[in-house]
């Protein structure tokens, strides 16, 4: 099934879990590949990564833990960034991660279905016109509940994490998100 920059396999279709492949080519000519990354704990280093965010909303008492930003570089020493991390943590609670993911034009994200009897769940829908998937798991016994909260903006799949939070405050995160990509779009 296909959703927005989503394709939603069926189970044993070879795929085991969440794959972003985002499948760069480097330049013609170019072959050999590095990758760069830093890791803080505040945003100032990275405001010049392509993929940097700063959230306009972050549910209240959680804070800026670390920030982490990858690049590729190839043997020409061309670049791109192709990826921005963030980690949002609370004393005596749990993390929020959000986690960009730099696209190839046209790719797509693999999703796998889970089966009937898995404690997984998909969501299908939108955000200020963005197509979202959300991915519940109920907790097991030895597992908390994960939510998740995927969307696409032009070629960054953006993936917001959390385990035991009220599932609304990832959906304010992603909304507030969407909100701030389009309007720095425009």
């Amino acid at each position: 099934m296909d959703y927005g920059r989503f394709h939603i396999r069926a189970p044993g279709s070879g795929i085991s879990e969440l794959v972003y492949a985002p499948g760069l080519s480097p330049p013609p000519g170019v072959e050999a590949v590095r990758g760069d990354a830093r890791t803080s704990d505040t945003l100032d280093d990275f405001r010049d990564h392509d993929l940097f965010i700063e959230p306009l909303y972050i549910p209240a008492g959680w804070q800026l833990t670390w920030a982490h930003a990858g690049t590729v570089i190839w043997d020409d020493g061309s670049h791109i960034d192709s990826e921005f991390r963030l980690r949002y943590d609370r004393p005596d609670y749990f993390y929020i991660d959000i986690a960009r993911f730099l696209l190839a034009p046209d790719a797509q994200i693999e999703l796998l279905e889970h089966q009937p009897s898995s404690q997984h769940a998909y969501t299908l829908g939108e955000i200020r016109g963005v197509p979202v998937v959300f991915q519940h798991q109920a907790p097991g016994e030895r597992i908390q509940a994960i939510l998740q909260v995927h969307f696409v903006t032009g070629d960054v799949v953006t993936l917001i994490e959390s385990v035991a939070i009220d599932f609304d405050e990832l959906i304010k995160i992603a909304d507030a998100l969407i909100a701030e990509i389009q309007e720095s779009s425009s």
